[in-house]
């Protein structure tokens, strides 16, 4: 009996080497939260009759992310502020806000295998805040997306996301596109594994955000391009950086008004050492 014990704890314990010793592609649970800047940029131009309205938006935000066991679709996740700062600078508004009623409050839910974090329980938002941020919107890309199945040798895998967000008024993101691994780098002298996902952009949104004279539609496509690095021996994201460019039109509806509207996003994400 002994022998036998012994030869099992033996068994598991070169299974487990084996598994230690290949790249991991899918989520791990975290020991302790993992730490991240996340700061997003956005410019929206729109063209009309008495010249051009720009908005430049800034978003600086540190995020926690724990990840915890698997539940149906993924894995649980709990993820808090630790700090949040917009800016909105340019001809449309010129603010500055402060999330303190966000920080150390957390926002709970599914973390899918394609990066996407689903946000079934979070914190009430009120205020201007509410107006021009959506927080559990910038969780929902967050992270990045993994092959299905964790699959190493994956030549290429499709990414298909949509985010809705609810600032003021309702707009929801689509993304179609794929994902693929672009070879090896190093990140603060780590060996590290990137991840390119391209693919097309469409926005859609109606509402009546701050300062509009009515409510209005927009309507925008455009393409993104996504990069990350992955940490395939901890199965770890260590950065991203996205870009979106996206035209279209808003129309404000009760002045039958089409306006021709151009817009760029980036978005950094990067580990705290």
């Amino acid at each position: 009996m002994v022998r036998r014990f012994l030869s099992a704890i033996s068994s598991l314990f070169l299974l487990a080497c084996a598994s230690a010793g290949g790249p991991v592609f899918e989520f791990a649970p975290s020991d302790t939260p993992l730490r991240y800047d996340a700061n997003t940029f956005n410019r929206l131009q729109v063209e009309t009759p008495d010249g051009n309205m720009i908005s430049n938006d800034t978003v600086r935000t540190t995020v926690a992310v724990d990840i915890g066991a698997p539940n149906e679709g993924g894995r649980s996740v709990s993820t808090e502020f630790e700090a949040v700062h917009v800016k909105v600078t340019g001809n449309m508004a010129n603010q500055q806000l402060e999330g303190r009623e966000l920080v150390g409050k957390p926002f709970r839910g599914t973390l899918r295998p394609n990066g996407t974090i689903e946000v079934s329980e979070a914190p009430n938002l009120s205020g201007q805040l509410s107006q021009i941020f959506d927080p559990a919107a910038l969780f929902a890309e967050l992270l990045a997306p993994l092959p299905p199945n964790a699959d190493a040798d994956a030549e290429s895998w499709p990414v298909n996301t949509v985010v809705t967000s609810k600032a003021g008024w309702t707009v929801t993101a689509k993304f179609d596109g794929t994902a693929r691994f672009a070879g090896d780098t190093t990140w603060n002298g780590q060996a590290a594994r990137l991840i390119v996902s391209e693919g097309t952009f469409a926005l859609e949104g109606r509402g009546m955000p701050a300062g509009a004279p009515s409510e209005v539609e927009m309507s925008m496509n455009g393409t993104s391009t996504r990069r990350y690095v992955w940490d395939a021996s901890r199965g770890i994201m260590l950065a991203s950086r996205n870009e979106t460019d996206a035209e279209g039109v808003v129309v404000v509806l009760d002045f039958d008004l089409a306006l021709p509207t151009m817009a760029r996003n980036v978005q950094e994400v990067m580990l705290r050492r």
